[in-house]
């Protein structure tokens, strides 16, 4: 699982190119509870199978959750005649994996 995760963050901090500030804990700390928010919305367990079939997601919500630190608990804001939407991202993992049919019904 290590092995896969390393890889994840690893593209992770491609994918955020000059947005990735060197700061590998608080990137890897945001990919676990990503993973761990995308296991439990789809009914599956920790396995490498299940981490790799949840991806895309896991990364969209890593990146999303990366880049809006600092504005947790916004959900707008209106700035000198600039106005800024921020997603939810965990809403919007759980609406990806519902629509792409990977959730587990138990």
């Amino acid at each position: 699982m290590d092995e896969l995760k390393e890889k994840i963050l690893e593209q992770l901090k491609r994918d955020l190119s000059e947005n990735f500030l060197d700061d590998k804990d608080v990137l890897l700390n945001i990919l676990e509870d990503s993973i761990n928010e995308a296991l439990s919305i789809s009914n599956r367990t920790l396995s490498n199978s299940n981490v790799q079939l949840l991806k895309p997601e896991i990364k969209k919500c890593a990146k999303t959750l990366y880049l809006q630190r600092g504005t947790e608990d916004t959900s707008s804001l209106n700035e000198s005649g600039k106005s800024s939407s921020f997603l939810n991202a965990y809403e919007e993992l759980r609406n990806d994996i519902i629509k792409s049919g990977k959730r587990v019904i138990r």
